[in-house]
């Protein structure tokens, strides 16, 4: 009976199968050997134009630049938020430096996280009516973590991202991708929704690299909303690679402020800033509003060179310290 041999082969795409009725071995047939020698030639050329492709866009598994775990909770089994420093695909943005650090409070992500919605597409055809990208579990879990990597995001790192959702019947399944800000405007870039991951080397690959695309994946793509809109990047020639890594831009501020929910967060935050007035300083936690402000007034200091390197990153842990 057959068997399998799993190995990785530089960009980690091939799992090819093992001795399907021959060893591909010469046996004395001149035809036997011309189709060996042509499933070699094959093969190398496909993992010549894989790490090509991987070169020209993500790159090949191996090549990826170190995260920066930023919190406890932001590693879990089955999901993580780090901050990174783009590299490979991410040249599909178009720009090298971003709105960062950045605050919103994990009140103001629930709303944002909800709004993104998400259509599978079947060749050229539209799945549906399409779904919301994240699961409420997921949106609870991403509107703490997420918080927390922004405010400690320089300019020059993003925030990736991977959710494995690990069903028992199953193929276990992953989604990963990449936030930055840009002004007013809060970007996800998002390769892979979903996609199938049978085997732990692929996982370790996007482990490695969230911007790494899954060629067995459903493509898919954002659905425009009222709050944001699809980007569109730069394509690719070849047609069995993802055209453009998925990108969805969303106006944040206006969706917080006019959008759905934002009465009852307007009087929430209401409720919290009098309730923060009359409580004494001494006793009470600082408000978020307040730790956005101090942050950003500290790094005005750092800049202008009137505190070191070592005093921000001080100062700047301790105002975390009381989210």
């Amino acid at each position: 009976m057959p068997t399998k041999t799993h190995r990785s082969i530089g960009c980690g795409l091939a799992i090819l199968p093992k001795g399907h009725g021959h060893d591909c071995t010469r046996n004395g047939s001149i035809r036997f050997i011309t189709i060996c020698e042509a499933q070699g030639i094959l093969q190398a050329g496909l993992l010549s134009l894989a790490c090509l492709l991987g070169w020209m866009g993500s790159g090949c598994a191996g090549s990826s630049v170190p995260s920066t775990i930023v919190c406890g909770t932001c590693e879990e089994p089955g999901r993580f938020v780090r901050l990174q420093a783009p590299h490979g695909r991410s040249s599909f943005v178009g720009h090298e430096e971003f709105s960062h650090p950045f605050y919103l409070s994990p009140q103001d992500w629930k709303p944002v996280l909800a709004s993104i919605r998400v259509r599978p597409l079947i060749g050229f055809l539209r799945k549906g009516d399409g779904e919301q990208a994240f699961t409420p579990e997921v949106v609870d879990y991403l509107s703490m973590t997420l918080g927390r990597a922004f405010a400690l995001a320089s300019s020059r790192e993003w925030v990736v991202f991977g959710l494995i959702n690990s069903d028992p019947a199953s193929v276990p399944k992953m989604t990963t991708g990449a936030w930055y800000v840009e002004g007013t405007t809060l970007h996800l870039l998002m390769p892979n929704f979903r996609a199938p991951v049978p085997f732990d080397n692929l996982r370790e690959v996007l482990d490695r690299n969230p911007l790494f695309e899954v060629l067995e994946a459903t493509r898919f793509e954002f659905l425009p909303m009222e709050y944001s809109v699809a980007v569109a990047g730069k394509t690719s020639p070849f047609p069995f690679w993802q055209e453009e890594i998925p990108h969805v831009a969303i106006e944040y501020q206006s969706l917080l402020a006019r959008g759905p929910g934002a009465q009852e967060r307007k009087g929430l935050k209401e409720t919290e800033v009098r309730g923060a007035r009359e409580v004494k300083s001494e006793g009470s936690g600082t408000p978020m509003s307040a730790i956005g402000d101090r942050l950003v007034e500290l790094k005005r200091l750092k800049e202008q060179h009137l505190i070191t390197e070592e005093d921000y990153q001080q100062k700047k842990k301790a105002l975390l310290d009381q989210f």
